[in-house]
């Protein structure tokens, strides 16, 4: 080579020194991020449970969920019975029984004949209930010490009234009730039930005491809803709903209620890209991230290892809201409970399953900003979509099939409650910040 060719080569090298060395600090100057978590505070509980009191709606039409002497899924005849018996044994006092339709009644007799008369359908030949007044009663009669608890079908029944034009007014009353109970908390569970149809009443109550004129006379309905609820001091309602010991419902909602505190580490593994962890510290390094490279890492939680609607909160991702809105709109976020986590192949799975966590919050990150000082993932507990898809518009004339999974009016109990708890705040929170140099 001339001279005058390795000069040439020699100077034309140096602009690829520099680049190649721009790009070297570029990606090598990490942001190292701390995590913490907040809760939202649980109001501070200094007293016993005194009193469990136990409503059955016992309006003529809850008789088509026991349809005695009838082989089916008529799952409240069952269901009433392991409850009472279940809260007694974790609470160590005996459920006082109502019966409640037009007004609330104490239930004088033996919690034996109570079950049977439930099991007959004898305890279900009420009137109409004005559930407004039967929710207006229970939660009025709730004191600090108490927990109380409504078995209903909720189906809205304004008599003459058009409850679609006027179901506000069931709103109205219930919520009045409620905005003087700060701390009340409230979880509503849904389960679903064999009807007899002989019991249905439409909105405008046809065939009336006419069993035969009844719309759906002589068949069974599927898939029928009733609903357990619970009221209380928001402390008592979390530790009870904590505990696990409503069973069997296929759809829950809390108002009010805070999880109890969650122990939560970051864990070294399992994550992908380029990052760095330290588990003891808490500290995650970003060394890049973007589209073609994007970083997942993994936060281990203690959660209450009975499945209960606090739990379901945490473990739906789309609770999930994160700051900036650059990432909320480009994060994906996957929860997973431990048997899923342990069937991947993973390092450290000895470690994680002897730590004992029952889920796994992975956040994969596929956009970051180096100038971003801190990323927020805040839990919410947001309105379920099965609240909207079990309500019912109108119940006239219309097939078996589209009354499955279905409540007439549900909506005006529901809003209620979700005008009396607006839960803009976050139950959790898990904040990156970073750290300066």
């Amino acid at each position: 080579m001339n001279h005058y060719n390795m000069n040439y080569y020699k100077y034309n090298y140096i602009p690829i020194y520099f680049l190649l060395f721009f790009v070297i600090t570029a990606c090598s100057d990490p942001q190292m991020y701390v995590l913490t978590k907040s809760q939202s505070n649980k109001s501070i509980d200094t007293l016993q449970t005194e009193n469990i009191n136990f409503y059955l709606e016992t309006s003529v039409s809850m008789k088509g969920y026991v349809n005695s002497n009838v082989s089916g899924n008529y799952t409240l005849k069952n269901i009433v019975p392991f409850l009472i018996t279940d809260l007694e044994r974790n609470y160590g006092i005996e459920t006082t029984l109502h019966t409640i339709s037009d007004v609330s009644r104490k239930y004088r007799q033996s919690k034996t004949v109570f079950f049977d008369q439930l099991r007959n359908g004898s305890l279900l030949n009420g009137k109409s209930s004005k559930l407004q007044r039967v929710f207006g009663d229970v939660i009025s009669s709730t004191k600090e010490t108490d927990i109380s608890i409504l078995v209903s079908d909720c189906i809205v029944d304004l008599g003459k009234t058009d409850t679609m034009a006027e179901g506000s007014l069931v709103t109205n009353e219930i919520y009045q009730q409620l905005v003087y109970k700060e701390n009340l908390g409230v979880a509503v569970f849904k389960y679903i039930s064999d009807f007899n149809g002989g019991y249905y009443y439409d909105r405008e109550n046809t065939g009336g005491n006419v069993i035969s004129k009844r719309p759906y006379q002589g068949e069974i309905l599927k898939n029928r809803p009733f609903y357990i609820w619970v009221f209380g001091d928001k402390s008592r309602v979390s530790d009870l709903v904590s505990k696990g010991i409503i069973k069997g419902y296929t759809e829950a909602h809390t108002y009010n209620l805070t999880p109890e505190n969650i122990d939560f580490t970051l864990l070294e593994h399992p994550k992908t890209g380029k990052i760095a962890i330290n588990s003891e510290k808490g500290t995650l390094i970003i060394k890049e991230i973007d589209q073609k490279r994007p970083a997942q890492f993994t936060i281990g939680l203690h959660l209450n290892k009975k499945e209960n609607p606090l739990n379901k909160i945490i473990t739906t991702s789309t609770n999930y809201l994160v700051t900036p809105s650059y990432i909320q709109n480009t994060i994906d976020i996957q929860i997973k409970d431990a048997a899923t986590l342990l069937s991947e192949n993973i390092p450290n799975k000895s470690q994680i399953d002897q730590e004992g966590y029952t889920h796994f919050i992975q956040p994969t990150l596929s956009d970051f900003d180096p100038d971003t000082n801190e990323i927020k993932m805040s839990i919410h507990n947001t309105i379920p979509i099965w609240i909207e898809e079990t309500n019912l518009d109108d119940d006239l004339d219309i097939s078996t099939t589209m009354l499955e999974h279905k409540t007439f009016a549900f909506k005006f109990i529901l809003d209620a409650f979700a005008k009396a708890y607006d839960e803009k705040k976050p139950l959790l929170e898990f904040t990156l910040t970073k750290q300066q140099k």
